[in-house]
């Protein structure tokens, strides 16, 4: 363990998938291989991304399905079967809790959704007996961007999970969000909360709340390690040359590591637009949960998936070297 905080110091934050990867592999052979489970795996693209991410060395695989389908995928991968064991489920509601159960019980690091519909999915994290939810957490979605030509990593919350947030969730979620930016090796990331202006409205609610988790921060009210700052328009808070423009004095804008968006239909429309014009440089990946948890959109193609991988894997070790 004291080897792995070692290196863990000396990372510098990423700002390249491929740089992630290159980590994991240094990481894996000090504290060894994280297991990643698949629940419902017979899907070709999960299944593609898992053996990848097997076959570059990053994971073990475990997955739960139909065995008979998984191993047509597989073979069509020309992967060796040797290599993971299938766990025979071919109902997606049992594969999906036994998947569960198994990483509840310490036999996995990272689970992952394959075919079945997220409802289920969730029932089974949320699931009190034995499911993967912190007590009194919040889970929220955070996706994880470097668009082609952006120099940089950043991080953007909740696009799939709470419709509506609270002031209270809203903090919630930017705790979620800064914990994975530290497990992406960014210590003391840039926070924007995101609004359609960058000043207070008393007609827009959005604007209010930024400004009261702001104020927060600056006292130290929110016990993250973090720079926060709101209310920021998009632009503003990922573009110096927007921020200079709109001559905005702030020491988060144009330099955002994690947008916090104000409601579920802003962040997922972003991240579906950054789905479309991004190239598939992103991930997406749930927080607040005992484990990594990843959520694939239907519409993730198997990179998109793979990097999703790559972000459960970092956090992963960053929870062995927070013990």
């Amino acid at each position: 363990m004291e080897k792995l905080n070692k290196k863990w110091d000396e990372l510098s934050p990423f700002y390249t998938f491929s740089e992630i990867q290159k980590d994991i592999i240094v990481l894996s052979k000090i504290a060894g291989k994280k297991t990643l489970v698949v629940a419902a795996a017979d899907e070709e693209n999960v299944l593609k991304a898992a053996v990848n991410a097997y076959k570059l060395g990053l994971v073990e695989i475990k997955l739960f399905g139909n065995k008979k389908i998984i191993t047509e995928i597989l073979k069509n991968e020309k992967f060796d079967l040797k290599n993971c064991e299938i766990f025979d489920y071919p109902d997606p509601h049992a594969a999906t809790e036994e998947a569960v159960k198994y990483i509840s019980k310490g036999k996995g690091d990272i689970i992952m959704k394959g075919l079945v519909h997220t409802g289920v999915y969730l029932k089974a994290i949320l699931n009190e007996e034995y499911g993967l939810r912190r007590k009194n957490g919040l889970l929220s979605h955070v996706g994880v961007f470097q668009p082609e030509g952006y120099k940089r990593l950043f991080l953007m919350s909740d696009a799939a999970m709470i419709i509506e947030p609270t002031l209270e969730q809203k903090i919630d979620i930017l705790k979620n969000a800064v914990y994975i930016a530290g497990a992406l090796g960014i210590k003391t990331p840039r926070v924007a909360l995101i609004c359609a202006v960058e000043t207070v409205n008393l007609k827009m609610p959005a604007t209010l709340d930024a400004a009261i988790i702001s104020k927060m921060s600056e006292r130290g009210q929110l016990g993250v390690d973090a720079i926060v700052d709101g209310p920021l328009a998009t632009d503003a808070a990922l573009s110096e040359e927007k921020a200079k423009i709109k001559k905005i004095k702030s020491d988060v804008a144009g330099k955002a590591d994690v947008c916090i968006m104000n409601r579920i239909e802003d962040a997922n429309a972003f991240y579906k637009l950054m789905e479309l014009f991004g190239k598939g440089n992103q991930a997406g990946i749930l927080a607040g949960a005992k484990k990594p948890v990843i959520l694939p959109s239907r519409g993730d193609d198997d990179t998109v998936k793979l990097n999703s991988i790559l972000v459960g894997i970092m956090m992963s070790y960053f929870e062995d070297v927070r013990k």
